[in-house]
């Protein structure tokens, strides 16, 4: 177990909250579990956004639909989080189970890439359950109202959190401590409620249209339109799993912010902050798992993307097979004439001694 010292050079003491944490013990298992659950979860995370995002824009039938794109949005986010946020929070959590107490740069570029990275995944979620909403209540014309709307959708994403960004870190740098650790708790407490209400309002309009369907005879005239409306149910049934994915590892982050309003985000010791930090973050590794269990589409993607990544691999060792095949071939091939050779040696030997064997005879 380690003992740290909180000798950071900020404005840390100026909190009621820091002042009990100036030294705080690290556990060493807890820290070499926190690096080694965030790194694991940085390849695997990884790994599936890239499918996901060579999925879509590789097959002609995923990427025909403008909702794809959102999803596509979103695993570009959860990219983010995966190759940036993640491996800075496991090196940070390293550098203080090796005796730093805070190496700044690294943990303020953590704080940077989670604040972005990860509001701009919880603002998809939102509009993408506006999507199924929409697809829902006017599957005639979603798609082209989608067509027009999703550019607007993701510039809403994507800004808006970029705007709550700025104004935290401006807060930061020129206010004390403690107000800008309250920021970034109203900041958190705004969004998530914002966003969670409107998940929770689209699905709830989406079960009610489900248990309470309206009699639409063009729509059930048609064989493909029907399959294509029960693809929606489908695609929003997965949807409805990555809210809750998101509600189990969100509320706590989002509860511990509202219950410690005052404390500072940067440079904590706080060993349940940082588990909760690694439980949502987590969150950006989970999405490509749910879409191959639930969508067949993104299955068969994942399969051709994989064999053709595993191709050039193939190609080697099937040339290294062929290349022994043919070594072998070749030592049978030198081996059979010297096993004749040695015979017919043999046989004449054997002549020889029976024609001397003979003379011997007639000479007696």
């Amino acid at each position: 177990m380690l003992l740290f010292n909180d000798t950071l050079g900020m404005n840390v003491s100026k909190t009621t909250s820091s002042s009990a944490g100036d030294q705080f013990d690290l556990p060493l298992s807890h820290g070499a579990s926190i690096v080694a659950i965030n790194f694991l979860l940085s390849i695997t995370g990884t790994f599936g956004n890239f499918l996901i995002i060579f999925a879509i824009l590789t097959t002609p039938q995923l990427r025909q639909r403008p909702s794809n794109f959102l999803l596509l949005s979103l695993a570009v986010t959860d990219l983010l989080v995966t190759t940036v946020a993640q491996p800075l929070l496991a090196s940070n959590v390293f550098l203080k189970t090796r005796g730093n107490p805070c190496a700044r740069g690294v943990d303020m570029a953590f704080m940077m890439s989670a604040t972005f990275s990860a509001g701009c995944s919880i603002n998809h979620l939102a509009v993408i359950s506006i999507d199924r909403a929409l697809a829902t209540v006017k599957p005639l014309e979603h798609h082209n109202i989608l067509k027009h709307w999703y550019k607007v959708m993701l510039s809403v994403c994507w800004g808006s959190v970029a705007i709550a960004v700025i104004v935290y870190f401006s807060v930061k740098f020129t206010k004390a401590e403690n107000i800008a650790a309250r920021t970034l708790s109203i900041l958190t407490a705004v969004y998530i409620t914002i966003d969670f209400l409107i998940m929770i309002g689209s699905y709830a309009i989406i079960i009610y249209r489900i248990k309470f369907p309206k009699i639409q005879p063009k729509i059930r005239s048609s064989s493909s339109t029907a399959h294509e409306r029960a693809m929606e149910k489908r695609v929003s049934g997965t949807i409805a799993i990555l809210i809750f994915l998101f509600a189990v590892t969100w509320f706590p982050y989002t509860g511990y912010r509202i219950s410690n309003p005052d404390t500072s985000a940067h440079c904590s010791f706080d060993l349940t902050l940082l588990w909760i930090r690694t439980l949502f973050l987590a969150n950006s590794s989970m999405n490509f798992i749910v879409y191959s269990s639930r969508i067949r589409q993104f299955r068969t993607a994942y399969l051709r993307i994989i064999t053709r990544m595993l191709q050039p691999f193939r190609n080697i060792a099937g040339k290294c097979f062929s290349a022994s095949s043919e070594q072998q071939n070749t030592t049978q091939i030198t081996v059979v004439p010297s096993s004749i050779n040695t015979t017919s040696l043999s046989n004449e030997m054997q002549e020889m001694s029976e024609i001397k064997s003979n003379v011997k005879q007639h000479s007696n």
